[in-house]
């Protein structure tokens, strides 16, 4: 598939910076796709007369670090030939990468179809149903991002996703099962902040049990060391699987 890029405007300091957009879907923009639907930021505003176009990628300052620093960083320069910067918040184990470009929004949201600020509709882009490995690719960024890998009672493996928009999980539940992996979802479930004590809604897809986490790890895997290092643990526990190692996305 080939994306016409001409609707896409780049700023001067796109240009400067050498900014490269695909010209076409391939699997390492499929898993960055996936990223952006779990933890990206998308957003073009207006200040005092000036544009501002943004792109960053959020998670936790110790479980996401390498993952955001090591892989997401080098995943973007490998896709988009620039540099995101990172930064971390203070007295909050929070931390996010970023880059302001008009480029990259737009490829983003006119070209990909992310939608700009929330996220609550968000939904896998058409331009990934096209082949298996795309899908594979998406889920991948989507599970590394928003989900996680976790054991529960027993040593019992589940994979766990949740996030605001129903129709992604609808989504990724069709994905799964596309690429022969079945799933269970919970939709419209109310829950209460921990912090602002608010209601607010949420749903979730579950993968759960050795045979299905087997087949995930064949077919999908994780990108994020901290899914690994949970799986490690797993597979080195006294009723763990015996599965090959996880699919990782080669070094960029």
């Amino acid at each position: 598939m080939k994306f016409d890029l001409g609707s896409v405007n780049y700023s001067r300091k796109d240009v400067k910076r050498g900014l490269v957009l695909p010209s076409k879907m391939n699997e390492y923009l499929a898993e960055d796709i996936g990223i952006m639907i779990g933890d990206g930021c998308i957003s073009a505003k207006t200040y005092n007369g000036l544009n501002h176009h943004f792109i960053s990628v959020d998670g936790n300052s110790i479980n996401d670090k390498d993952y955001l620093l090591r892989f997401v960083t080098s995943l973007k320069f490998k896709l988009y030939n620039i540099n995101f910067n990172s930064d971390f918040k203070k007295n909050r184990n929070e931390m996010r990468i970023r880059i302001y470009s008009q480029g990259l929004v737009e490829f983003y949201s006119k070209i990909i179809g992310l939608p700009l600020g929330k996220k609550n509709e968000i939904k896998i882009p058409s331009c990934i149903w096209a082949d298996k490995r795309f899908i594979r690719a998406c889920l991948r960024g989507i599970i590394d991002t928003d989900g996680s890998f976790q054991l529960r009672i027993r040593n019992y493996p589940q994979i766990k996703l949740a996030c605001a928009s129903k129709r992604l999980i609808k989504d990724c539940k069709k994905a799964f099962k596309l690429v022969g992996i079945e799933t269970s979802i919970k939709t419209d479930c109310v829950r209460i902040h921990n912090v602002t004590k608010r209601k607010f809604i949420t749903n979730y897809l579950y993968l759960s049990g050795r045979k299905k986490i087997s087949k995930y790890i064949k077919l999908v895997g994780f990108s994020n060391q901290n899914n690994i290092l949970r799986l490690q643990k797993y597979k080195g526990g006294p009723k763990g699987i015996s599965t090959p190692d996880p699919k990782i996305t080669p070094n960029l």
